[in-house]
């Protein structure tokens, strides 16, 4: 059986583009809308004993890190809608690693697939998941995913 869980937020925040050459090189804002989907592939029951494959709350909680921000004192990497979907992909994707790590033998990507999909605007959207995420950065192997934490200039490690 497999079963998706779906969040879906918005979080509004400031960016400007950097080494752009248009309008969005100058200060602007969004309505960023996006949804997270975790996807376990195996049974719920024998992974998750608890029944819960993420609790909602986890995912809100790395959106509220985005929320009334302006993204470029935030990060330190161009706050590109491809760049905030990778990284909230890393994001979601860690706290599920951390869920399911204690309770499977193997390595916790054999259950689970995240994917993000982030909206900049009406139109215009970004698709990701979490292996094209790590590419996206340059991440060799799943191991390095939280180096993420490399593009917040201040982070609280919780």
């Amino acid at each position: 059986m497999k079963m998706i869980l779906s969040k879906t937020f918005t979080f509004d925040a400031a960016h400007r583009l950097l080494d752009y050459n248009g309008k969005c090189a100058n200060l602007h804002g969004h309505t960023w809308k996006g949804e997270v989907r975790i996807i376990n592939i195996y049974s719920i029951d024998k992974v998750v004993p608890d029944g819960i494959l993420l609790d909602f709350s986890k995912i809100k909680k790395i959106i509220e890190k985005f929320d009334h921000t302006y993204l470029n004192d935030l990060i330190n990497i161009n706050p590109t809608a491809e760049n905030l979907s990778a990284l909230i992909c890393l994001m979601v994707t860690d706290e599920v690693w951390k869920r399911f790590k204690p309770i499977v033998d193997e390595h916790p990507s054999q259950y689970y697939k995240v994917t993000v999909k982030l909206w900049e605007s009406d139109s215009s959207f970004i698709f990701i998941d979490t292996q094209d995420a790590m590419e996206w950065f340059g991440f060799d192997i799943e191991y390095e995913i939280r180096k993420y934490n490399e593009f917040f200039r201040e982070i609280d490690n919780e």
